[in-house]
């Protein structure tokens, strides 16, 4: 999957687009876990790196999300 993703990235990229990939449901996941204990603190961490990718690649031309359970991706215009 994560040849295919850098194939696609690449592409996006070669047409002077910008995109941004990420795994779907991360944030439900990270969000979850911020009131358990030890992993409160993972997920913390994570919800604050979530945030700043989003910011580092704010306003993409595409979307290309990783579906890990059924290992399908998705690419979507955002214009």
């Amino acid at each position: 999957m994560s040849d295919s993703v850098r194939s696609i990235e690449r592409e996006i990229e070669s047409q002077n687009f910008k995109c941004r990939i990420y795994t779907a449901g991360r944030i439900a996941a990270a969000g979850g876990s911020v009131f358990t204990g030890v992993l409160g603190v993972v997920g913390a961490a994570s919800a604050i790196g979530i945030a700043a990718h989003n910011l580092a690649t704010y306003d993409p031309d595409f979307e290309i999300k990783k579906h890990k359970i059924d290992k399908a991706i998705t690419v979507a215009y955002m214009r």
